[in-house]
């Protein structure tokens, strides 16, 4: 069972290869979750803002807004946030030079 020096160093490159594809799949779970947290919050306002205690959604619905995105984005003049329904198909391209 004695490898040499050469095949340890290319087995220490390999797993830090493996653990850096494993690092970067943890930052993506947080990152989705720290998104996902903050979309839940948002729809809690929205009720809250709506004074509804609940709400039902056609599944028809929610197949037309699958193409939808939602943009959010910070108002100044109030202190909160402003939630825009955009429709990423119809956004004007602009020409890159």
């Amino acid at each position: 069972m004695n490898k040499s020096k050469k095949k340890l160093i290319e087995e220490i490159e390999a797993l830090k290869i493996k653990n850096n594809t494993l690092q970067q799949s943890v930052y993506t779970l947080q990152r989705n979750r720290e998104i996902n947290y903050g979309l839940y919050n948002m729809i809690k306002a929205i009720l809250k803002q709506l004074g509804l205690d609940e709400f039902e959604i056609n599944n028809s619905k929610l197949k037309e807004v699958e193409p939808l995105e939602l943009y959010v984005e910070n108002s100044y003049m109030k202190f909160a946030k402003r939630i825009k329904l955009i429709n990423k198909n119809k956004i004007p391209k602009i020409d890159e030079f």
